[in-house]
């Protein structure tokens, strides 16, 4: 899968001082991202993915040296602990904003019923679970986290 990178003025949230597209993330969740060396203030780290919520850094992290590494592994490395927990115990980013617009609601369901309807394959928002086809399971999680209303946290 893929996601982008930004960095985020930590003073001003608003304010994105830079951002890697198209980064690669690999099954474990793992992904590597080279960044400018100019870029080496504290910055919030905000994760971008085609149909999660976004997903910044508890706090400001520091890039000051050469190799930064940056886990979010746990809830409270997330700001507002915008991450969910896995039957395996694993803490993950939060899938279901299909339409990018910060909520898990029913205007991400819509379109993944449609989506379903058609049973759609592909690389595709609406393939909220990542197995290359849109049905009832896509389905599934966006109605589980509509209805606890998730919504995105930043600072």
């Amino acid at each position: 899968d893929q996601i982008n990178i930004e960095l985020h003025d930590p003073l001003n949230y608003s304010h994105i001082f830079y951002t890697a597209s198209h980064i690669n993330m690999n099954t474990m969740g793992i992904a590597s991202a080279s960044i400018p060396a100019i870029y080496n203030d504290s910055y919030y780290i905000t994760i971008r993915h085609r149909n999660s919520l976004e997903t910044v850094s508890a706090s400001p992290v520091s890039l000051a040296a050469n190799v930064t590494y940056y886990a979010f592994d746990a809830a409270v490395k997330a700001y507002g602990s915008n991450m969910q927990l896995m039957a395996d115990g694993v803490w993950t980013i939060i899938s279901g904003d299909i339409n990018q617009d910060g909520l898990i609601d029913s205007g991400d369901l819509t379109p993944a019923d449609n989506k379903s309807a058609e049973a759609a394959v592909g690389y595709i928002p609406e393939d909220i679970n990542g197995d290359g086809l849109v049905d009832s399971s896509d389905l599934t999680i966006i109605d589980n986290h509509s209805l606890l209303a998730i919504g995105a946290v930043t600072p």
